[in-house]
């Protein structure tokens, strides 16, 4: 099947303050989907809602563009509960892997 799917280059969303990055995601739209490829927020900017304005940008982009769901691929040390309260099913867990988890909304 290859990559023809991809429909354009990654797009990145960021929030900055003053100079400053407080987090940013990066996603690609994939077969009429979104994929979230990157999200990271600055650790001293955590617990203000800026992941999940983030995803919100995301979740927009994705409408815009005429997609049918999002999905991410994320390890158990990377806050898979992030992504659930956020309305995104595990569809696969693979054990073993640094405990890997893929998520679709």
């Amino acid at each position: 099947m290859g990559f023809d799917g991809l429909a354009q280059e990654p797009v990145a969303f960021e929030i900055m303050e003053n100079d400053v990055s407080l987090g940013v995601v990066v996603c690609q739209l994939f077969w009429g989907n979104v994929h979230i490829k990157s999200l990271l927020t600055n650790k001293e900017h955590r617990g203000r809602g800026i992941a999940r304005a983030l995803m919100e940008h995301v979740f927009n982009f994705g409408k815009e563009n005429g997609c049918h769901f999002a999905f991410v691929e994320t390890m158990s040390f990377q806050a898979p509960e992030f992504y659930q309260k956020l309305g995104f099913e595990i569809e696969l867990k693979r054990d073993g892997y640094a405990a890997c988890t893929s998520f679709t909304i």
